[in-house]
């Protein structure tokens, strides 16, 4: 009973793990029965012998025999070990059939691979603590490397921060990120410890991947396609402002960098000193073509504005000079000179 028992739970238990892993992975029925046939007789074998050597000592009044805890070790020991190979082929299978469905993204390949590759060496980790059990061998000078290890590793904790951030990948090649320094570029490589990023001006930063995780990042390119585009105006409070709307829109005619969806928008923002401050707002397909939008925004704008008698504000100041106090202004204007050593007026009568 003992022995049907084992090997029944060790085959539904093959079963249960090449299920999930053909659904996980993408494969077929076949190939993971296949995979499951390959990977698991062994181990499914062992764990049935297992069993019944024990079984068997048991009954024949061996227990008691110097020879009969290493006997049992051995086997419990290659249960272990080809249990762990089994399942280290399960996790290949299932990592190659997820990048062989989503490997086009290079960020993707890595993840998983490192992904994979951290959890088999945790499995083989374990199944060595598991070994060194069933060998009786104590695990307290283990237990102080560990501590030590971890240790050292909390000196580490930014960096793992920054591998956080290369496995997560909160954006991919070819994004454009904000730094929160204002300048903006495209990402051109992510690696483990840094991310590099090439900025419109052609200069190259790399940022590393610890800083990044801690801070404040804008990235244009994620989630939509599109990016907003903010071109400030100032017209003279003469100004009609449905009139200036509807010229406003006029000169995106003719911009290819803007597209129609979403629709461009004027957007009246506040009374200045000298003009009422507006904003034409429209969106670009490219976060690239930001400054080249813009560029033609402006030039379009002061044409249009031109053409439509609209006065584009700029700063003025006004002086006012009270009548009794022209006299004294006009003996001062006496003690100026310029270069020629000619009277220069400073007011003109």
């Amino acid at each position: 009973m003992h022995i049907a028992l084992s090997g029944i739970l060790a085959s539904l238990a093959a079963f249960l793990v090449m299920t999930h892993a053909a659904n996980v992975a993408g494969r077929r029925k076949q190939d993971a029965w296949a995979m499951a046939y390959r990977c698991f007789r062994l181990p499914v074998a062992l764990a049935i012998c297992s069993a019944i050597i024990d079984d068997f000592l048991d009954a024949g009044g061996y227990k008691d025999v110097w020879w009969n805890d290493e006997v049992l070790a051995i086997f419990h020991s290659l249960t272990a070990s080809w249990w762990t190979w089994a399942l280290t082929s399960v996790i290949k299978f299932v990592t190659a059939g997820i990048i062989e469905k989503r490997g086009d993204d290079p960020g993707t390949l890595w993840t998983f691979k490192i992904f994979s590759n951290t959890l088999i060496v945790l499995l083989w980790v374990g199944t060595g603590f598991i070994v060194l059990k069933v060998w009786e061998v104590s695990l307290t000078p283990f237990m102080a490397s560990a501590g030590m290890l971890t240790v050292v590793m909390s000196f580490f904790s930014k960096h793992l921060s920054g591998l956080s951030v290369y496995l997560n990948r909160p954006y991919a090649i070819g994004d454009f990120l904000v730094l929160p320094t204002g300048e903006r570029g495209e990402v051109v490589r992510i690696g483990i410890a840094n991310t590099h990023i090439r900025t419109r001006d052609d200069t190259h930063i790399i940022v590393p991947n610890y800083i990044i995780s801690d801070t404040r990042m804008v990235n244009e390119s994620a989630f939509f396609p599109h990016s907003r585009v903010r071109c400030k105006v100032g017209v003279a409070y003469e100004s009609d402002p449905d009139y200036v709307e509807k010229v406003l829109l006029e000169s995106l005619a003719g911009n290819a960098f803007v597209i129609d969806e979403p629709a461009p928008r004027v957007r009246f923002r506040s009374f200045g000193d000298t003009a009422i401050q507006v904003e034409l707002l429209a969106w670009v397909n490219d976060p690239r073509n930001r400054g080249k939008a813009l560029d033609v925004m402006i030039r379009n704008i002061h044409r249009a504005c031109k053409e439509a008698g609209i006065e584009i504000a700029s700063p003025k100041m006004e002086l006012s000079i009270k009548s009794d106090n022209l006299e004294h202004i006009k003996k001062l204007d006496k003690a100026f000179d310029d270069p020629e050593g000619e009277e220069r007026p400073l007011i003109k009568p």
